[in-house]
């Protein structure tokens, strides 16, 4: 935990020395720039302690019901769930050093750029894998065998977010441009960047669709919503991932708005991680609970 809330004040530490790049172009004054630099900080580290906070929470219902045939599938969402909480500001702290660096040194834009999105994918790659795997071995616990395949309607939405996105990263700004989101030729962004995003997009999805699953095929209201607020939760994360990840693909008409339409994104995004985040944090809450009755 407290070096959870370590890594959290390097982050917020470090992005008041080092003001989010793409404010820099406003030529605000320094006291302005911090300003709007703390509007965004200090959600963000809300938004990382209530991940910490599910996560403690979730991890202690998982260990108290270790032994049961559920506990093994719990304590792999749990680990997860661990990833991709420490994954926040590790991620943030090492964004805001890497974005220095390209600002400083032209020469390293390009590798700072490639690492930041390189650091940013291993940590929800690795958790929503997790995740996957917890969920599926819920499903494997209950009594009725329950499909693997995907339905129409899931089949029908990765064929389209697959062809959306793709479409996007070619059709980007030409790698050449310092404005563009990569730093990276086509094929190699498709190959470590697009097709894995797409794969965790996918598996989480259908990690959050089976705890849905499971939770209509067990008793106990506060049970079921709590597993309800934990899927929904999950969802709400990776469609953020999915909006990002839509953004970077067109950073160059992003970075020529005005201050105002770029808060406002920022802004949207941190309510949806704040409300996936609060609603993961509340389940996990309520799983505790239901221990300790």
């Amino acid at each position: 935990m407290w070096i959870f809330i370590a890594l959290v004040a390097v982050y917020m530490g470090l992005s008041l020395l080092l003001p989010p790049e793409y404010l820099r172009k406003y030529q605000m004054s320094e006291a302005s720039l911090r300003l709007v630099s703390l509007t965004i900080i200090l959600p963000v580290g809300a938004i990382q302690l209530s991940a910490l906070y599910g996560f403690l929470k979730f991890k202690a219902y998982a260990n108290k019901i270790k032994k049961t045939k559920e506990g093994p599938a719990f304590m792999q969402i749990a680990n997860g769930l661990m990833v991709l909480t420490f994954g926040l500001p590790i991620n943030s702290a090492a964004s805001s050093i890497l974005n220095y660096v390209a600002r400083t040194n032209t020469d390293l834009q390009p590798t700072a750029i490639i690492l930041k999105g390189y650091i940013a994918l291993i940590f929800p790659f690795i958790a929503f894998l997790l995740i996957a795997k917890g969920a599926e071995g819920l499903i494997k616990t209950l009594k009725r065998p329950v499909s693997k395949q995907w339905t129409t309607f899931g089949l029908l939405g990765v064929i389209v977010l697959t062809a959306v996105y793709t479409e996007l990263i070619v059709a980007r700004a030409p790698v050449q441009d310092a404005k563009s989101g990569y730093h990276l030729p086509t094929w190699l962004i498709l190959a470590t960047i697009a097709i894995p995003y797409l794969y965790i997009w996918c598996k989480g999805l259908r990690a959050a669709y089976h705890i849905f699953i499971y939770k209509n095929r067990i008793k106990g209201t506060v049970y079921r919503n709590a597993l309800d607020y934990l899927a929904k939760g999950l969802v709400i994360i990776i469609f953020a991932s999915i909006i990002i990840q839509v953004l970077i693909t067109v950073t160059e008409r992003i970075t020529s708005l005005s201050v105002a339409p770029i808060l406002l994104i920022v802004y949207l995004l941190l309510g949806l991680y704040a409300v996936g985040f609060g609603m993961v944090a509340r389940g996990a809450k309520k799983l505790k609970k239901i221990e300790e009755v």
